[in-house]
């Protein structure tokens, strides 16, 4: 049981780094995120989940809620790491 957890951790950090990769290349264009205010960078992820709510409720593939996993997991790591430097 315990073998099967950890794998299946193991398949999520790495699908869902792969994700969040393809969406920082694909999302590039759109701006400098370090240029955001963090509660800007808060609202955005709001907005991020909404759309991940929305990929479920509306039965859209496994791969579209990667998709959108990858765009919260990219702002949650945003905020993170803004926070972080904003306190030295």
């Amino acid at each position: 049981m315990e073998k099967a957890r950890y794998r299946d951790e193991e398949l999520v950090v790495t699908t869902l780094a792969a994700h969040m990769r393809r969406k920082l290349e694909l999302n590039r264009h759109k701006g400098d995120w370090r240029e955001d205010p963090i509660l800007l960078l808060c609202a955005k992820l709001v907005g991020e989940v909404q759309e991940l709510i929305y990929a479920i409720a509306e039965n859209q593939s496994g791969e579209e809620v990667w998709r959108e996993a990858g765009d919260v997991a990219n702002y949650a790591g945003f905020i993170a790491h803004a926070y972080a430097a904003s306190r030295g």
